[in-house]
């Protein structure tokens, strides 16, 4: 995990000497102070960006350890009921219910402070994406030559694509390390003798049940895989529409 996380921070490092250098080669005052509030908007999302994923890294970890001190009792399918009883104590069940539900309340703390910053950085990816694919279509059809567009413009396009995909990777993670405890709960119900344990195991299933982790932006979409598929959708709608829009001025 450090290491994707210092690959990213060498590849955002890259990126605003790139966009730091495209300031300089810019004369006109109009687009260098464009080019300025990007560069703010920038800077302030991706260190919003990195506390955020420092933060999801740390969840999954800890719900990952969650997860393995009960894959080891459900493993143990042969023991016998002491064995059981000696090996996961009343005690434990509880102290591990008590610890999911500490990091779920955590989580619905990090999902509401950074929504509206996740929620404008989609906004940007989307609008970006849009553009950039509008302007590649436009020099196809118009039968120009790639080599006119700059290079800045593919280094922005890949590095808010793959920005919108890491965030989405690691909060589809977090959430399947969190809701894969239930699952686990259950597996470990199955063999287990003890009533003590099996009455904290139920109560531990009944507060997973009310505890589904779901990254969401300010609630208007989840922050998952499908959000791909629905920003894949959106920049197909909207480049038909400007297609259709540039052929009639033409025309």
């Amino acid at each position: 995990e450090d290491a994707i996380m210092r690959r990213i921070c060498f590849i955002s490092t890259l990126f605003f000497i790139m966009l730091h250098n495209l300031k300089k080669t810019i004369s006109d005052i109009k687009y260098e102070i464009t080019i300025n509030i990007m560069a703010l908007v920038v800077n302030s999302l991706f260190i919003i960006e990195f506390q955020f994923l420092k933060f999801l890294i740390m969840l999954k970890q800890l719900f990952v350890e969650i997860n393995f001190k009960l894959k080891l009792i459900c493993y143990h399918k042969i023991m016998r009921a002491h064995d059981l009883r000696t090996q996961m104590s009343v005690l434990n069940v509880r102290s591990l219910a008590g610890l999911h539900e500490n990091l779920c309340s955590v989580i619905k703390m990090i999902n509401y402070v950074y929504s509206v910053p996740l929620l404008l950085s989609i906004i940007l990816v989307l609008f970006y994406l849009i553009f950039c694919v509008f302007m590649f279509i436009s020099k196809v059809f118009n039968n120009e030559n790639f080599k006119c567009i700059p290079i800045h413009v593919y280094v922005i396009f890949f590095y808010f694509l793959s920005k919108a995909i890491i965030i989405i990777y690691y909060c589809k993670i977090c959430s399947s390390k969190a809701n894969r405890t239930g699952v686990l709960v259950h597996q470990v119900l199955r063999f287990t003798i003890n009533e003590k344990i099996r009455e904290e195991l139920e109560l531990f299933s009944l507060q997973l049940l009310h505890q589904k982790v779901q990254f969401t932006a300010c609630g208007f979409f989840p922050l998952d895989f499908t959000l791909l598929y629905s920003v894949v959708g959106a920049v197909t709608t909207y480049l038909v529409i400007l297609l259709q829009f540039q052929q009639q001025f033409v025309l």
